[in-house]
């Protein structure tokens, strides 16, 4: 949906409602509003995201492991992993787990 505002869609939504459709907002975007991460993530993650990417983390074979990368950007193993963890969860919670 689009709309010129946030009150506009709720009216929408309430309008809806109202009618007995039911309708979920998964997200919300503003193209006018600040540039954020379009995926949730925090500077951290899409950093450990991007680096474990670039690196070959993923290829199989891997190019790279978690020992690595952490030393990369100066933290442990077990930072590093759950850093990128919460990315990758974050990044398949707003795509391929948001599609109805």
């Amino acid at each position: 949906m689009r709309g010129p505002d946030h009150e506009n869609l709720s009216a929408f939504r309430e309008t809806l409602r109202e009618a007995g459709i039911s309708s979920t907002i998964i997200g919300v975007w503003n193209p006018h509003g600040p540039k954020g991460d379009p995926y949730g993530l925090t500077g951290k993650q899409r950093k450990a995201v991007e680096l474990a990417f670039t690196e070959g983390y993923f290829k199989v074979p891997r190019e790279t492991n978690l020992t690595n990368l952490a030393e990369t950007v100066d933290i442990t193993r077990q930072s590093y992993s759950r850093r990128l963890n919460r990315g990758l969860h974050r990044v398949l919670a707003t795509t391929v787990m948001a599609t109805p």
